[in-house]
């Protein structure tokens, strides 16, 4: 379990915050934060749960870490997926592999590493693991391919054998897991632009659906096109729909509308549920309110954005990974400082679990996973905290 302190004074945090979220790389910001104990408005006791931790941290068996584990997959049979870029310090210079993991029995198999023998085709595996219909993952490397651009693999779960099927003519990292629907895969990519593609895994051909002057999130597929978010430091905060057939775009809604304070930056996409989009904001454009993010809800059709919650640090921080659908009308996520929970007949949100300062895991660093039966699984990435302390990469199973 966990202890609560009480809340340091607005005036003693705020500076640090508005400092932190002007001037600071994403993961200080995630060190700073878990230095920050904060009372959530409604604070849920559940099981917690490390069910792997990855051996290293800083300067341990592994070199120095810069990467986060990536989000995790569920397959059909209930084992768990996922990816972890960096893997050094082995005699074939690998680096990054995909790996399973039962729950039950907590043991971990790693499925394939991606070595120097894997050129042309890269390594350090980005962006997470999809399932296709024909029982294959598929999913894409980053770097070290001897044309410089990201690759699409698909591995066997059972043998762990790779077949490597194209490589993107486009550079770029991969804003989340592609998805796949009716033998194609839909993705996006961020450079200095952000590009949603669709890939023909029977053809293996890759061709460019749009091009945004900004950054694109993950994608959403759902009858016959996309949605997703645009996010950018000059005011190009957008939600959108783009059709596959005929490439047209219609923006949703602008961000700039109601944007009274820095744009709000939604990374996180949007999901689908009950009729209409959800999604989050790291920070609020609205004003007088708090400057630590939002959730909201699009209406499909018309395009109305309504915000749903606004957080204060209490509650939480700076969402910045995609929300995830529970039972009936719950939605689940995480911000930089805690795991909550949505409840949108009741407009209610409950944080099921924020990081102990002194043990188990530190900061979320990937969006949720949740099974059948509404257990949610996710990875924590390496963490400092205020004694010193380095807790390592780990995956975590949280009962609501």
């Amino acid at each position: 379990m966990y202890s609560i302190h009480p809340p340091p004074a607005d005036d003693e945090i705020r500076p640090v915050i508005e400092v932190c979220m002007s001037a600071l790389p994403t993961w200080l910001l995630r060190l700073i934060f878990a230095l920050i104990v904060l009372v959530p408005a409604t604070v849920t006791a559940k099981t917690f749960e490390v069910l792997h931790e990855f051996a290293g941290g800083f300067g341990g068996a592994k070199s120095v870490i810069w990467d986060d584990p990536g989000p995790l997959t569920i397959g059909p049979t209930g084992l768990i997926y996922g990816i972890d870029p960096e893997l050094s310090g082995t005699k074939d210079v690998c680096f990054g592999y995909v790996y399973s993991l039962d729950p039950i029995s907590r043991k971990l198999k790693i499925l394939h590493k991606f070595c120097a023998t894997d050129a042309p085709y890269g390594a350090e595996p980005v962006g997470g693991l999809t399932f296709g219909d024909d029982g294959m993952i598929y999913g894409l490397t980053f770097a070290f391919s001897t044309t410089g651009f990201p690759a699409i693999y698909r591995l066997n779960p059972v043998t762990g054998a790779v077949i490597y099927l194209a490589t993107l003519n486009i550079e770029g990292a991969p804003s989340g897991k592609m998805t796949f629907a009716k033998g194609f895969l839909y993705g996006s990519l961020n450079y200095l632009q952000g590009v949603v593609f669709k890939f023909d895994i029977a053809k293996r051909a890759f061709s460019r659906l749009h091009t945004f002057q900004g950054r694109t999130s993950q994608v959403l597929f759902r009858d016959g096109a996309l949605y997703g978010t645009t996010y950018s430091s000059s005011g190009r905060d957008t939600v959108y729909k783009l059709d596959i057939s005929t490439k047209r775009l219609t923006t949703l809604y602008s961000f700039a509308v109601d944007s009274a304070l820095p744009d709000p930056y939604p990374t996180g996409g949007v999901i689908f549920k009950e009729g209409a989009l959800y999604g989050t904001t790291q920070y609020t454009s609205i004003a007088g309110a708090a400057g630590y993010g939002t959730i909201f809800k699009i209406d499909i059709f018309t395009g109305k954005k309504t915000t749903l919650h606004v957080f204060d640090q209490r509650d939480g921080s700076m969402p910045s990974y995609p929300l995830v659908s529970g039972p009936g009308s719950d939605l689940f996520g995480v911000t930089m400082t805690n795991i909550f929970k949505f409840d949108l007949s009741a407009n209610k949100i409950t944080v099921l679990y924020r990081p102990n300062p002194r043990g188990q895991a530190s900061p979320p660093s990937s969006d949720l996973a949740i099974s059948k039966s509404g257990v949610l699984y996710g990875t924590a990435g390496p963490g400092v905290y205020g004694a010193g302390e380095s807790l390592n990469e780990a995956i975590y199973r949280l009962t609501p």
